[in-house]
């Protein structure tokens, strides 16, 4: 096509038409401050976000010192500013070069209002907060499976405890349709745990982001199926400053999702640890009773020292038979023997030939890979 033009031709072009619109360049802006960022450049960084959309801000260096009131996350205020065109990313900012506070924003009320109505009704109380075990065989994580927090969480649980088996539930963790995805989720866990495989401890969360970011675990019905979870279940929402109503209806709530995985699991090499270590107190203590006669410290000793080696070693079966077990019992393992997994498009898995449709295409999982497959016929046995 011999009329077409270049990207950076088109966004000259779209920037040219908006910054000489003379609405654009002398605007006021009522919202909601999220991702607050006071940058090193000295220049200031900010959303203004409201129920249905969000616009990037920007108060450059030179202009911080006409701000003349301080600025919070969560805060509604109206900013006066222009059109601020990035030809390079085809974006728009607001160069802002005012902005007057008006107190606490829509989302900060409706958060205040749901964490009172939830506190009302007992989801926060002590008395509901179930305990984590000391020695869990197997954990859910319950996040996206494809962010930074579950690599962080898988190499936290394998690097203290590699005897422990982690289920993963993919889930939206951001969106409109993250809440549902979550409160489904923690559905199917229990679920999971009831009919399948037990899972001893729930990990719900997801890594940082701005305020906005975070908003699907600020939900009635995502807080409802945490209190309603009889896994017990870390919170872990964010950075070590966020809080969220997720992190107040959990049984424990963790600062990051690294430091939920550390919570979730025992260390194997430091309770080896501390079985020597009482060995070793043991046999202090024993050297020190010189009252005893010789003959039957001795004897006693001997026989603690048997005893206890005794305890390791079969403490040391006892994880060599989990481990066995937990290798037996995983899933990738199963596949290896002819078993496939059966999913459809939204990756839901297949269970019954009931579940299957004629001429419908399904994804075939395999130990060593995927495929694709449509159904010709089926038939119930």
């Amino acid at each position: 096509m011999a009329n077409a033009i270049s990207v950076s031709q088109l966004n000259g072009y779209i920037e040219r038409v908006l910054i000489t619109d003379p609405l654009l360049n002398n605007m006021n802006i009522k919202g909601e401050i999220s991702g607050l960022n006071y940058h090193k450049s000295g220049h200031i960084y900010f959303s203004l976000i409201d129920a249905k959309g969000k616009v990037n801000c920007a108060i450059w260096r030179s202009n911080v010192n006409n701000i003349k009131v301080k600025l919070n996350e969560g805060d509604e205020i109206i900013v006066s500013g222009s059109i601020n065109i990035y030809n390079k990313g085809g974006t728009y900012s607001i160069n802002v070069r005012s902005a007057e506070v008006m107190g606490g924003g829509d989302l900060a009320k409706a958060f205040n209002d749901l964490k009172e109505k939830l506190e009302k009704l007992g989801l926060f109380d002590l008395e509901h907060k179930k305990s984590l075990p000391e020695f869990p065989k197997r954990v859910g994580v319950l996040t996206s499976a494809t962010g930074a927090a579950i690599e962080d969480i898988k190499r936290i649980i394998k690097e203290k405890n590699n005897l422990v088996d982690i289920l993963i539930f993919h889930t939206l963790v951001q969106g409109l349709d993250a809440p549902r995805s979550i409160a489904d989720n923690i559905k199917l866990a229990n679920l999971v745990s009831e009919t399948e495989k037990q899972i001893d401890v729930l990990i719900v969360g997801r890594g940082g982001g701005a305020k906005d970011d975070l908003e699907c675990f600020n939900d009635e019905m995502v807080a409802i199926e945490i209190f309603k979870s009889k896994i017990p279940i870390i919170s872990a929402v964010g950075h070590e400053s966020d809080f969220t109503i997720a992190d107040f209806v959990a049984d424990v709530r963790a600062e990051t999702p690294t430091a939920a995985a550390n919570i979730a699991v025992y260390d194997v090499e430091e309770v080896k640890d501390n079985i020597y270590r009482l060995i070793s107190d043991m046999v202090i203590k024993l050297s020190n009773i010189e009252e005893l006669n010789s003959e039957k410290a001795n004897s006693y000793y001997n026989s603690m020292i048997l005893g206890l080696r005794n305890k390791v070693v079969n403490q040391e079966k006892a994880i060599e038979n989990a481990k066995i077990v937990l290798t037996e019992n995983n899933p990738l393992n199963i596949l290896g023997h002819g078993y496939a997994i059966i999913t459809k498009e939204d990756d839901n898995i297949v269970k019954s030939v009931e579940g299957l449709t004629v001429d419908d295409i399904y994804n075939i999982v395999l130990k060593d890979g995927k495929a694709k497959a449509k159904i010709m016929s089926k038939e119930r046995s």
